[in-house]
């Protein structure tokens, strides 16, 4: 069981932006939020496959039945908007938004946005159309995320002494391990009574 904790702060135009959290493709929250919010969910993990966490909004309007969600001034500029802002997003108390915000959002395009619009955006955290943010982490849990935020492509240009890159690569070494443990179960099983 995997803890996430999530604190999100909405903006009002015309209603409330709704707040939808999925994992593993299955829906675990989706309401209206109204006030700066702290969540706690708890995520069955399947320990096989690659999890997926989203994080996102939907039931913005951008012209459906006239209404868009989005009030500009004379100038251009945007004075209402129905958007949230992730604050903090936690895994079993380890920080992922960096993570989160590393993938790029995923636009879902709906009523009267422009087909040309981009599908996939930069953000600083603030959601501001209908789409999600995702994450993806394999178990053991820790692993997953420290390598995610840490570990870096091997740079060969470097000194094998002085090569920073190289560090979290333990392949390597766990075929080794893995070696000896074969050799120590084979040992075990012909000298066992």
């Amino acid at each position: 069981m995997i803890i996430l904790e999530l604190e999100v702060t909405p903006t009002f135009c015309n209603e409330w932006p709704t707040l939808e959290v999925n994992h593993n493709k299955k829906l675990i929250f989706k309401e209206q939020v109204q006030t700066k919010e702290n969540y706690t969910f708890y995520l069955d993990e399947d320990s096989t496959a690659t999890n997926k966490l989203e994080i996102g909004m939907c039931d913005k309007k951008f012209g459906k039945k006239g209404v868009w969600d989005t009030v500009s001034n004379s100038n251009g500029e945007i004075i209402k908007d129905k958007t949230i802002t992730i604050d903090s997003c936690k895994m079993n108390g380890v920080d992922v938004k960096d993570l989160l915000l590393r993938n790029q959002f995923h636009v879902n395009i709906v009523d009267q946005q422009p087909i040309y619009h981009p599908s996939k955006i930069n953000s600083n955290g603030t959601i501001n159309y209908n789409g999600t943010f995702y994450l993806t982490y394999e178990l053991p849990l820790y692993n997953s995320l420290t390598n995610q935020k840490w570990k870096k492509a091997p740079d060969d240009s470097l000194s094998y002494f002085s090569n920073h890159t190289l560090v979290f690569h333990y392949e390597e070494d766990q075929k080794l391990i893995n070696e000896i443990e074969d050799i120590c179960n084979e040992i075990e099983k012909k000298f066992s009574c």
